[in-house]
């Protein structure tokens, strides 16, 4: 959407580059491109932890300002390191050893094998936490996007460089947080759009191995992940897009995909198929099919029945959505089979529908 210059927010989660493992990355690759960056020094000194604490870090920075001299050049000057333990010693001269390696390397090697090399050399990785936990997984899962994004930016890119490729980083994010504008495309989970509806929905990347994704069906969460994609479907009041690509680049490797067998369950009746052959129902899944998607919602089950008793809501009241913040109830209305909310919020001024049942809406 940046290359097709199409605004956009994003609801219910953090911008790709104001995420902490990002920032952290890119403050070691902003190192290698220019030491003098006491900045990005000072934010990852002691990422992963390596036994450089504040104290320690001031004292650098303290003795960095006085001299007029990049914090650089204090990691491995003795009078700077006076009074600093053995240990906080030795971790700071490994350090600037590893960014004297990185830009050394810089310039002979590609950029996501440089991003890599870091990772490895300091382990990062290691330092996110379980290696099972949803926190860890998620992050690794970012970095994994962030290096393939460099590899696209070396195929795309003349004449690839680092500080080119940080320059038009530093231009995405600026445009990011400029993308004020009335008319914009909201991005945003399945989880965060539990009760909100929308004229259109496109729903990304149906293919095996992302949705459902391998850890769901390992831990025999298929039927989850079926509601799921219910959740999506049914947010589209005019138009529904479901897509997923021919090729994906995964690990900076791009790959042919498959469609996921979630495609193979709609029933033909209702679809109209674009590009390739729309994917016939699979004999057998990896998910149980319990309930088809043909079962359920607008594919065939009967309408949820009217809510019997009253809402717990009011006109004119004052009431908050954990991802569209505080609004003004504007209508209650039960003749669709569901109560929904039509809710004004004072953020952005756009009037949205609530699912009662699903959304996520609270008295302020």
């Amino acid at each position: 959407m940046r290359a097709a210059n199409i605004d956009y927010r994003v609801f219910g989660g953090t911008r790709f580059y104001d995420r902490q493992e990002i920032k952290d990355i890119l403050a070691y690759l902003q190192i290698v491109a220019n030491p003098a960056s006491n900045l990005a020094l000072a934010r990852v000194i002691n990422k992963p932890r390596r036994g450089v604490g504040d104290k320690t870090l001031r004292a650098l920075e303290s003795f960095a300002l006085e001299r007029s001299e990049p914090l650089f050049l204090a990691l491995t000057n003795p009078t700077a390191l006076q009074g600093v333990s053995k240990k906080a010693v030795a971790a700071l001269a490994e350090f600037a050893g590893m960014i004297a390696k990185w830009r050394e390397a810089e310039g002979k090697i590609p950029l996501k094998a440089l991003v890599q090399r870091i990772l490895d050399d300091t382990g990062y990785i290691e330092s996110l936490g379980e290696e099972d936990s949803l926190e860890a997984i998620s992050r690794k899962e970012n970095l994994e996007e962030l290096i393939d994004s460099i590899a696209e930016y070396e195929e795309a890119a003349a004449q690839p460089s680092l500080l080119d490729y940080l320059e038009q980083v530093a231009l995405t994010a600026s445009a990011d947080e400029e993308g004020e504008g009335d008319d914009f495309v909201s991005l945003m989970s399945l989880h965060a759009a539990k009760g909100l509806e929308f004229r259109a929905v496109f729903l990304i990347a149906l293919e095996d191995g992302i949705f459902p994704s391998p850890r769901a069906i390992e831990e025999g969460l298929g039927e989850e992940e079926r509601r799921l994609l219910y959740v999506g479907v049914t947010r589209a009041k005019e138009r529904l897009y479901l897509s997923h690509a021919k090729q994906r680049m995964h690990h900076g490797r791009t790959d042919w995909t498959t469609p996921s067998v979630f495609i193979g369950e709609l029933p033909r009746e209702y679809c109209k198929a674009r590009g390739r052959r729309l994917a016939e129902p699979q004999k057998k899944s990896a998910v149980a099919p319990k309930s088809r998607l043909s079962g359920l919602g607008r594919f065939g089950a009967k309408p949820a029945p009217k809510s019997a008793a009253p809402s717990k809501f009011a006109v004119g009241q004052t009431v908050e959505h954990l991802f569209m913040g505080r609004g003004e109830v504007v209508r209650i209305d039960d003749a669709a089979g569901e109560r929904r909310i039509l809710v004004r919020f004072f953020e952005d001024g756009e009037t949205m529908p609530i699912i009662e049942r699903y959304g996520d809406l609270k008295p302020a």
